[in-house]
């Protein structure tokens, strides 16, 4: 049974799991936005570099900055996965409208409920399988009538996938790692990738280095800025709940998601796509309510 603190102290963590996705949803229109300008893979080196950057300066200021990792491989495994994530996540949007990029990407906490259950031996119920049926129906409703946008519907799935998988590292394995440390590896290995994606890529595939007005340069800065902020809080909210948990609080994205897609862009969620969305969340709901039950069994008090 989890200690009276933990069970008292979720509600902070929800809502700092809904400020998180307000943020991530900013940012995906910046990136939407920057890679019409230039390539996905360039835009991948300057993010990562920014925010490894801002943290390395910052280390130099404070040293509550200057921690490192403890367990290195849980910390290198997760890294990995968020960069490709973030990759195919970038690629996904730059090829993509935002609404359905999104909606398709936010299948991860289905997947994460699959994974705890075949990789974690997680015990999942018939409302959860029931549940990542549901998000599956959802998903077939979005991309049903898409098919000109072809294989990239794939990548938003994919990002999904490695996401998902990098959740499970953090919640049990990274959970008393600091912040930073897991947030500064993760822009490291990113910057790593994207470089040398970037190097290899052919230019008909975007592999190419393009010049850059400073405005642009000012909002890869932001979005890097930003992205600290983001991924201290969803680093300090799955080192507190478990993904099941928190699952129906990261589908709020979708909700500022289509209206921003709206507002920037003018692009109208088909009627399909809408109750694809609806399906995709009360699968979420039914998750948040057995994930009371896991989270019962492996859930630690907040520090």
């Amino acid at each position: 049974m989890i200690p009276a603190r933990a069970r008292t102290g979720f509600a902070p963590v929800a809502a700092v799991m809904v400020a998180a996705q307000a943020v991530f949803c900013l940012n995906d229109g910046f990136v939407k936005a920057i890679t019409a300008e230039v390539s996905a893979l360039q835009y991948g080196v300057l993010r990562a570099g920014f925010i490894f950057g801002f943290l390395c300066l910052g280390a130099l200021a404070f040293t509550g900055l200057r921690a490192r990792p403890v367990k290195r491989g849980a910390v290198l495994a997760r890294s990995g996965l968020q960069a490709c994530s973030m990759l195919l996540q970038i690629f996904a949007l730059s090829l993509l409208p935002l609404s359905t990029a999104a909606v398709c990407f936010y299948t991860f906490p289905l997947f994460s409920t699959l994974l705890s259950a075949l990789v974690m031996r997680e015990r999942v119920s018939r409302v959860q399988a029931a549940a990542v049926v549901l998000g599956l129906i959802g998903a077939v409703l979005i991309i049903g009538p898409a098919r000109a946008e072809g294989a990239a519907l794939a990548l938003p799935f994919l990002a999904a996938f490695c996401y998902a998988a990098s959740v499970l590292v953090t919640h049990y394995h990274c959970k008393h790692e600091q912040p930073v440390a897991l947030v500064r590896t993760q822009a490291l290995v990113a910057l790593c990738v994207a470089g040398l994606a970037l190097a290899v890529v052919p230019a008909t595939s975007g592999g190419v280095w393009v010049p850059m007005p400073a405005a642009l340069w000012g909002a890869v800065g932001l979005v890097g800025l930003a992205s600290i902020g983001s991924g201290f809080l969803l680093v300090w909210v799955y080192q507190r709940a478990a993904p099941a948990d928190l699952a129906p609080f990261s589908y709020t994205y979708l909700l500022w998601v289509m209206l921003l897609d709206f507002a920037a862009w003018g692009h109208l969620p088909r009627p399909a796509a809408l109750l694809g969305s609806v399906l995709i969340a009360l699968g979420g709901i039914m998750v948040l309510r057995e994930g009371r039950k896991l989270t019962r069994r492996f859930n630690q008090p907040l520090r």
